[in-house]
C-alpha cells in the first residue's frame, strides 16, 4: 500500500479534477436545455416547410416535375455530404457514432463523396482517412443563428445547380431526450418528396416554378439550420451524461482512497503503539 502522503495527494488531485468536471457538467446541462428549447421552437417550422415542398412537388405540373431540384441531374456525379460533429471532446460516443455513420454511407455510395464538414472532430477524422473535403464550417457553434448558415446553404445549392454535386445529404445526430444518440443520413437534394395522402390542387401565382425557386433556398437553409441545432443539442446532452459519469467515478475513487487512507493510518498507528509497547517492555526488563 502506498504511503499516507501519496494517498492524500492523490485524493486532493482527484477532488480538484472532480470539481472542474462537475462545473463543466452544469454548463453542458444548461446549454443542452437551452438548445432543447430552440429545437422545439424550430421543429414545427422545419417539418411544415418540408411538407409544403412535398405538396408543391406532388402537384400535377409538367414544368415543375422537370425542375432539377426535384428530378435530379439524371446522371451520376459526386455526392456532397454535410458531416456535423463537435469541436470539443468529452462528449461520450457522440462523435464516434456520427463519424461511423458517415463512413458507412461513404463505403456504400457508388459515387465519389465530397465532404463539407461542420465540426473539427469530423474534419480531422476525414482528413486522416484521406477523403476529399470541399469546405469546413467548424466556426459554427450552438450560438449560430439562421443567417450564419446562409454561406453553407449557398455553397450546397450552387454546388448542386452547377453539377459539382449529383446529390446532397447530411450526416448528423438526431436529438432525443435522455441523451440517446441516433445518427442519421438525410437526403437533401434532389428533394425526395414524402408521399402525400391527399394531393390538393392550388392556384399558384405567378407560377409553381417561380414559387419553388423562391422557397427552395429558404427551406434548404432552414433544414440545415435545424440539423445544426439538433446536433448541438445531442452533443451537449451526451457531454452532460459523460461528465456526470466521470464525476460519479471520481467520487467512487475518492471513497475507495479514503478507505485505503484510513486503513493505512490505522496500520501506522497500530505499528507505533506496538513500538511504544515494545519499548516499555524492554525498559521494564532492564530494571
Amino acid at each position: 500500500m502506498p504511503p499516507l502522503r501519496e494517498i492524500r495527494d492523490h485524493m486532493q488531485s482527484i477532488g480538484s479534477i472532480a470539481k472542474v468536471v462537475r462545473a463543466l457538467e452544469v454548463v453542458s446541462t444548461a446549454t443542452s436545455h437551452r438548445l432543447q428549447e430552440r429545437v422545439d421552437r424550430t421543429q414545427s417550422y422545419a417539418v411544415r416547410s418540408w411538407e409544403m415542398l412535398s405538396h408543391l412537388a406532388a402537384a400535377d405540373d409538367a414544368l415543375l416535375s422537370q425542375h432539377v431540384a426535384l428530378k435530379g441531374h439524371g446522371e451520376g456525379g459526386p455526392t456532397g455530404l454535410l458531416l456535423f460533429s463537435s469541436n470539443r471532446g468529452m462528449a461520450g460516443g457522440y462523435d464516434t457514432t456520427v463519424i461511423a455513420k458517415a463512413e458507412e454511407f461513404i463505403a456504400g455510395s457508388p459515387e465519389q463523396v465530397r465532404l463539407i464538414t461542420i465540426g473539427s472532430r469530423g474534419h480531422e477524422a476525414m482528413l486522416r482517412r484521406g477523403l476529399g473535403i470541399v469546405a469546413d464550417f467548424s466556426l459554427l457553434d450552438e450560438r449560430s443563428e439562421l443567417e450564419d448558415v446562409t454561406p453553407l446553404a449557398t455553397l450546397v445549392l450552387e454546388g448542386y445547380q452547377q453539377r459539382q454535386f449529383g446529390r446532397v445529404a447530411m450526416a448528423y445526430t438526431e436529438f432525443h431526450r435522455g441523451a440517446l444518440l441516433r445518427p442519421r443520413i438525410r437526403h437533401l437534394l434532389p428533394v425526395q418528396v414524402t408521399p402525400v395522402a391527399r394531393v390538393r390542387q392550388y392556384i399558384v401565382e405567378p407560377d409553381s416554378e417561380q414559387l419553388l425557386e423562391m422557397l427552395l433556398p429558404r427551406i434548404i437553409r432552414f433544414q440545415i439550420h435545424a440539423a445544426l441545432l439538433e446536433s448541438f443539442a445531442a452533443e451537449h446532452a451526451s457531454r452532460a451524461v459523460a461528465l456526470r459519469t466521470a464525476t460519479n467515478n471520481a467520487e467512487d475513487m475518492i471513497r475507495h482512497l479514503t478507505q485505503d487512507y484510513n486503513k493505512k493510518r490505522q496500520q501506522v498507528v497500530t505499528e507505533e503503539m506496538l513500538d511504544i509497547h515494545s519499548g516499555v517492555v524492554a525498559l521494564e526488563r532492564r530494571r
